[in-house]
């Protein structure tokens, strides 16, 4: 049979979808005569593809190209047949070849080679290695960065490609921050060691590593600990390690020293016998702090940051750790000190201007602790359980400065105090940008009125705008904060122009019955009473507020622009508040969530959790 009839029968077949058969014919044809016909290559070409045969149809898409290269059939399907082998640069080489081939009136194919074309080019920008390209010296770079921010990637970076592994395991700088737990620590150890050259600068350890048998602390002495900058320990006596294996000076070499000993503190003691002139930043967690150790303690200077966490409060060796570098201070106990600290006269008051981040979790003593620091200088306030009352801590920190304080972030939970030291604390703070109450009784609904920002022909309980720049309100858990005062304060810090920015807010009419529309009955008379207490006491609070607040309207990408009014007069400033969290505060109505949702950012009202919700039920 020729090869004509054999090309016909492998037509009939293929247009049957018989492809397999089809193959076979045109591989016959082929064989009796045809391998110089082109046109049988491109059938059996066609055929391979619709078998997903990749391979052996672009072999004969090849030969098609080299026996007709004028002819557009060849490289069409080669375009085609490199697409579906996502080989993308090749299929877009292809369909440009055959478009200079394809005749005028080729319509039809013409917009199918384009647009195969567009889906390379899309598809190689998509899926393309960009990386490959980069040096490896610009790519080690990268990827420090990316380790320094968090050591732990260096695992994920290994197991993307063999390029990747190979880069990182040659970059002794990416292996410089070791954490050794239960889990193969003497491995870890020495391959930390090789591919970081012996360089290791920071030293961590699991909470357990101790209780592995098979885990012996010798294995640590072949470290160069001259290097060691940064050193994260639990359970572990270092000092005594260091002592025996010669390296005891290096602890005055130690930039940050976090310690996490829930035993006996034996462990920490000797790591700050001497003097540690380079440390700046020191953790101690979950630590009880001995005469021993306090000696040390008092010993440091030029701390930046620290951190201590103990059962009993250590605000008594505060005043001699805390010195003019101090930038952070956290304090977290569970017990007051066991004696009580005489108050300290003027004299003794220690000035920290460079500390501007205060945290206090639980009773610390922040009656005893206001009065022995000087704390004008601090941005983020943290107070957190506090057994004593805050109303005179809050009341003294309000006028520790004349002017105004630097405060940008207020949060108090749990904690009990009077509403009128905290709107006195807000006043004199006109860079507050955060505000957050959480789980507090009797005081947020107070606090949220004398935020409302004045308006003409509205009566507010504050004559001064307060905390023109808060962004951010949090009053959580906190059961008094009821829809009106929400809404006023929301309404009354919209940017002018912006819809019922200046009309009537639904909470309005909360202070139409604010401004004597109540009946006198009984309890109103003792409400009207309570409330004219309070706002004579806000109205001496705010007499230290300052009084020269410039008129800046916000502009729509967030910044701001000054503006006055016709007269010439300035006009108070108030920013939008872009974040409210009303999470579990039952009197919100929920009708109202809406229009505050329309007008703030983010606005988060759970009325309970699940959990809490299910055991009510």
């Amino acid at each position: 049979m020729s090869w004509e009839l054999l090309r016909k029968d492998g037509i009939q077949q293929y247009k049957k979808r018989k492809y397999a058969e089809a193959a076979v014919l045109f591989t016959k044809a082929i064989e009796q005569g045809g391998q110089k016909e082109y046109t049988l290559y491109d059938a059996r070409a066609a055929t391979n593809e619709q078998l997903g045969d990749i391979k052996h149809g672009l072999l004969d898409a090849k030969q098609v190209i080299d026996l007709a290269p004028a002819q557009w059939q060849g490289y069409c399907r080669a375009a085609r047949l490199f697409f579906r082998a996502n080989r993308f640069e090749e299929a877009a080489k292809m369909a440009d070849r055959a478009i200079a081939r394809l005749s005028v009136g080729d319509t039809s194919r013409r917009v199918e080679m384009v647009n195969l074309k567009q889906s390379a080019l899309d598809e190689r920008r998509r899926t393309q290695d960009h990386t490959a390209r980069l040096p490896v010296e610009l790519l080690g770079e990268v990827f420090r960065f990316v380790v320094d921010a968090d050591f732990a990637l260096l695992l994920p970076i290994l197991t993307v490609c063999t390029r990747w592994r190979g880069v990182a395991e040659a970059n002794p700088s990416l292996w410089t921050v070791l954490r050794l737990d239960n889990r193969k620590p003497t491995w870890k150890l020495k391959r930390w060691i090789t591919r970081s050259r012996n360089r290791i600068r920071e030293l961590r350890f699991g909470p357990a590593l101790g209780d592995k048998l098979d885990w012996s602390f010798d294995a640590l002495a072949d470290l160069d600990w001259e290097r060691m900058r940064i050193l994260r320990i639990a359970c572990w006596r270092a000092a005594t390690f260091l002592e025996r294996i010669g390296r005891s000076h290096i602890l005055a070499n130690l930039l940050e020293l976090e310690v996490i000993d829930e035993t006996p503190s034996a462990y920490c003691s000797g790591l700050l016998a001497n003097e540690a002139s380079s440390l700046r930043s020191l953790k101690l967690r979950s630590l009880a702090i001995p005469q021993s150790l306090e000696d040390g303690l008092r010993a440091l200077r030029g701390l930046e940051h620290l951190h201590l966490d103990s059962p009993i409060s250590p605000v008594h060796i505060l005043l001699d750790m805390c010195d003019s570098a101090l930038q952070t201070l956290v304090v977290e106990c569970a017990m007051r000190p066991l004696t009580n600290l005489p108050l300290p006269d003027e004299g003794s008051v220690r000035v920290l201007p460079a500390l501007t981040r205060l945290e206090l979790a639980g009773p610390v003593g922040i009656d005893w602790l206001i009065r022995a620091l000087d704390i004008r200088a601090v941005q983020r306030l943290s107070i957190t359980r506090e057994v004593v009352e805050l109303t005179v801590p809050l009341f003294h920190l309000a006028s520790l400065s004349s002017a105004s304080l630097k405060l940008t972030h207020i949060a108090i939970d749990r904690c009990s105090f009077a509403a009128p030291a905290l709107v006195h604390l807000l006043a004199v703070s006109p860079s507050l940008q955060s505000l957050e109450l959480r789980s507090i009784a009797d005081v947020a609904n107070t606090v949220l009125e004398h935020l409302e920002a004045p308006r003409p022909g509205k009566r507010t309980r504050s004559d001064r705008l307060i905390c023109p720049k808060l962004r951010r309100v949090v009053v959580a858990n906190c059961p008094d904060v009821k829809t009106g005062p929400v809404l006023r304060m929301v309404g009354s810090r919209l940017p002018r122009g912006t819809a019922t920015s200046g009309a009537q807010t639904p909470g309005d009419t909360v202070v139409q019955a604010a401004s004597g529309s109540l009946p006198q009955t009984p309890s109103n008379a003792l409400a009207r009473k309570i409330s004219d207490s309070l706002a004579r006491a806000s109205s001496n609070s705010l007499a230290q507020a300052p009084s020269d607040f410039r008129t800046k309207e916000p502009s729509s990408e967030g910044g701001e622009a000054g503006q006055e009014s016709e007269g010439g007069v300035a006009e108070p400033v108030v920013e939008k508040i872009r974040e409210l969290v009303l999470d579990g505060c039952p009197e919100i109505e929920a009708e109202h969530l809406p229009w505050l949702k329309e007008r703030v950012r983010h606005v988060s009202c759970m009325y309970m959790s699940k959990k809490v919700a299910a055991w009510k039920r």
